[in-house]
């Protein structure tokens, strides 16, 4: 039986999302939209607007955040056991951070590890992000059973869609008002940084549904703040690199609605000196009826909800904040719909048990009438002349 799953990434100051039908592992998409907000945390009524238009209620869900909602530390440590690093790891990110321990919930991913040490990316989400989207969730009757950080999808399909030929390299997807840079080194993520694409507006990007071109109310800017975030990023990596080189020698995947722009990528190849390194972000062109509805955007804006539907669950588990007490909790007419399952299940099982007794009692039943029989027939063979065998039991 097919099952419905709305795939929803609230990102660069957009809500994004679609719906689609599983059927085993075949994608089929129904419906897609997208809605802006003005500030970070203003996405209610984007959010709202989009399920609606996506008829998204009583179905699975997946959701991915925009790194500009999180927090990020990098911490080394002396060890490299795991279960060491899940006691500890809480008390080195409160002595890193400014935020009281109630205010916010993390997990984390492995950089690097080693007899010496290890290395930890420590992502963290403020709870009163999480509860209101939680909530408004609720009110759809969708129970998210992923919320983790938006790129990680991407970069975990860029590795498989690839086949693997890509053992570091950087992803960049670059947005209206934010671009992401992810470091992805044997298909996992060490290293997010969110960096503002035009912080003054000075180039005024902007998308509308009916083109698939970028729009930008001052074109005349717009290769200056190219050229601005270009060098951004490259000081950026630089510096978390410790290199002074100006050459980026790692490959690096471009994408998003701004970054899928022809002139965009040119400009980013040129201002980040990709030279040979630069790659074309990889497409989800196989899932039925994509083409239909996504060429109504502009393109790249659907990657990453494509990504995030599309992406095994064990590879969505490294980065997941329905954990602690954003656990998922299972509702009512679905716990209802188990028990009525298991009953019938559990009914079934009593009842073969119970004729299965009822079968070995007859059977032992009979064998032992039959060897009360054979004995009688001896012992008058033995004793002729005998009376009736007494039982000296009774």
């Amino acid at each position: 039986m097919a099952e419905s799953l709305i795939s929803i990434v609230i990102a660069d100051n957009r809500v994004t999302a679609a719906r689609f039908t599983a059927d085993k592992r075949d994608l089929k998409i129904g419906a897609g939209d997208t809605a802006a907000f003005e500030k970070s945390n203003d996405f209610a009524k984007s959010l709202a607007t989009v399920l609606e238009n996506c008829a998204a209620s009583s179905m699975a869900c997946r959701v991915a955040l925009g790194p500009e909602f999180f927090f990020f530390r990098t911490i080394e440590l002396p060890f490299s056991d795991k279960k060491q690093i899940a006691s500890i790891l809480s008390f080195e990110i409160q002595d890193s951070v400014s935020l009281s321990e109630d205010e916010y919930i993390f997990d984390y991913l492995f950089v690097d590890d080693s007899s010496k040490g290890a290395r930890v990316l420590a992502v963290l989400l403020k709870k009163e992000v999480i509860h209101n989207l939680l909530a408004i969730l609720g009110k759809y009757e969708l129970d998210p059973e992923i919320v983790t950080l938006s790129g990680v999808p991407g970069c975990h399909n860029f590795y498989r869609l690839t086949e693997n030929r890509f053992e570091t390299c950087y992803m960049l997807d670059v947005g209206i008002s934010h671009a992401a840079v992810y470091l992805l080194k044997r298909g996992s993520v060490t290293l997010v940084r969110s960096i503002p694409v035009d912080p003054g507006r000075k180039a005024g990007f902007f998308l509308t549904k009916d083109t698939k071109k970028l729009g930008a109310r001052n074109p005349e800017n717009v290769n200056g703040v190219l050229q601005e975030l270009g060098r951004n990023i490259q000081n950026t990596v630089v510096a978390l690199r410790g290199d002074s080189s100006d050459t980026i020698d790692i490959p690096w995947c471009v994408g998003g609605p701004v970054g899928s722009v022809p002139e965009v990528k040119d400009a980013l190849k040129k201002y980040l000196t990709l030279g040979d390194n630069f790659q074309n972000w990889v497409r989800y062109s196989k899932i039925d009826g994509a083409e239909a509805i996504l060429m109504l955007w502009p393109t790249g804006l659907f990657d990453e909800v494509l990504a995030l539907a599309c992406c095994p669950n064990r590879d969505l588990q490294h980065i997941n904040f329905r954990k602690d007490e954003f656990a998922r909790r299972y509702n009512r007419k679905r716990l209802h719909k188990i028990i009525r399952s298991g009953s019938a299940v559990l009914l079934v099982a009593v009842l073969l048990a119970i004729s299965g007794l009822i079968l070995d009692y007859q059977r032992m039943k009979t064998e032992r009438d039959s060897l009360a029989s054979q004995v009688a027939e001896i012992y008058k063979e033995t004793i002729p002349g005998s009376g009736r065998l007494v039982n000296p039991v009774q």
